[in-house]
């Protein structure tokens, strides 16, 4: 799977709702997806989700690993501080 097929999953919000879960497991529900992002990262802008009874709103960014997020070197870089959410397709 390529990343922009994650994009389409996630602006036409077909996540699988019962499927999805924090880090230490728990609830997340998806307010609202945001604004896609077509020229730079975060991938979506001004999302809303609600993780475990808390609202959220921020940016979400996207990898089909976890271990993306450090490779592309994101955790230094001021433009992903304030993502609310790091989507990933697996581990």
């Amino acid at each position: 799977m390529r990343e922009d097929l994650l994009y389409f999953i996630w602006k036409h919000n077909k996540l699988p709702t019962k499927q999805l879960c924090a880090g230490k497991g728990e609830a997340i529900a998806i307010k609202a997806t945001g604004i896609q992002n077509m020229y730079a990262d975060p991938d979506f802008f001004n999302a809303k989700v609600e993780i475990d009874g808390q609202l959220w709103a921020g940016n979400v960014e996207m990898h089909l690993k976890s271990s993306d997020w450090y490779v592309r070197h994101h955790k230094t870089d001021e433009n992903y501080d304030n993502v609310i959410l790091h989507v990933v397709l697996g581990g």
